[in-house]
């Protein structure tokens, strides 16, 4: 019974743990896209690599530079 509880305890822990981890590097990215947005207000030479505008778009921020 013991033994049961604490697989399941671990689990929850590991689960809650690792959704955490995914929310903050989601929150990360989101805001890398909301500094380059600003940039590319701010630098008229300033452009997005590929990774970049996928990373901006899978969050929804547009950035209006050129894509390089």
């Amino acid at each position: 019974m013991y033994t049961f509880a604490y697989i399941a305890l671990t689990c929850a822990a590991v689960f809650s743990g690792f959704t955490f981890l995914l929310e903050i590097q989601d929150r990360i990215e989101r805001q890398e896209c909301l500094e380059w947005r600003e940039q590319a207000q701010k630098l008229p030479a300033f452009y997005l690599t590929q990774w970049q505008s996928e990373q901006c778009n899978y969050h929804g921020v547009y950035v209006a530079a050129p894509v390089e």
